[in-house]
């Protein structure tokens, strides 16, 4: 009788809920709904962060700068192609294994 008498009203009416409490309702009640949707979208957004900088990660299999290039490698390369060439055809019937593959 006295928690009746402390509201001020019915022991059967319900109190009416706040702005605040109606508002975290609502939004309980879109999460309950959309929830496969949230996790879905967290999923991605959580998979960009983790992996957005796996590329500059590991700078192994990046081209080199023309700069960064050994200045010898003009002059070595070159001549070990025309070396080859003498070499075929010096040796007419030669066939390297890589030509011999196709």
């Amino acid at each position: 009788m006295a928690k009746s008498l402390a509201r001020g009203g019915r022991r059967d009416e319900v109190p009416s809920r706040s702005i605040l409490t109606r508002a975290v309702d609502s939004v309980f009640d879109f999460v309950r709904l959309a929830e496969f949707e949230i996790l879905f979208v967290f999923f991605f957004v959580v998979a960009y962060v983790i992996f957005k900088d796996l590329e500059n990660a590991c700078s192994f299999f990046r081209w080199k700068n023309r700069e960064d290039v050994d200045i010898r490698s003009k002059y070595v390369i070159p001549r070990l192609a025309n070396k080859i060439m003498e070499l075929k055809k010096a040796l007419p019937c030669y066939k390297s294994p890589v030509e011999s593959n196709k």
